[in-house]
């Protein structure tokens, strides 16, 4: 039987705001159960993801976290394998 990644996925993942300033993302990344945020456009888009080692390319916790991530080999489709 073959598995497909919408058999696996959130369905209604939690979702931070495009302006979502960096302090904020460190603040969600306390929780260890936290391994990505989603950066999303006021539309629901999905802008860009952050992992915890892209928060270390910040030189400073002023500004938006969204300049950061990236979505480069971190999206599947739901009709991907989920193997």
């Amino acid at each position: 039987m073959a598995f497909f990644v919408s058999d696996a996925m959130v369905t209604v993942p939690k979702t931070q705001a495009s302006d979502v300033a960096l302090d904020e993302i460190r603040e969600l990344f306390k929780d260890d159960h936290v391994r990505i945020a989603l950066i999303v456009a006021p539309d629901g888009r999905l802008v860009t993801t952050l992992e915890r080692e892209d928060l270390l390319a910040a030189a400073s916790s002023d500004g938006r976290a969204a300049r950061l991530g990236t979505l480069a080999d971190r999206t599947v489709l739901p009709s991907d394998s989920l193997a």
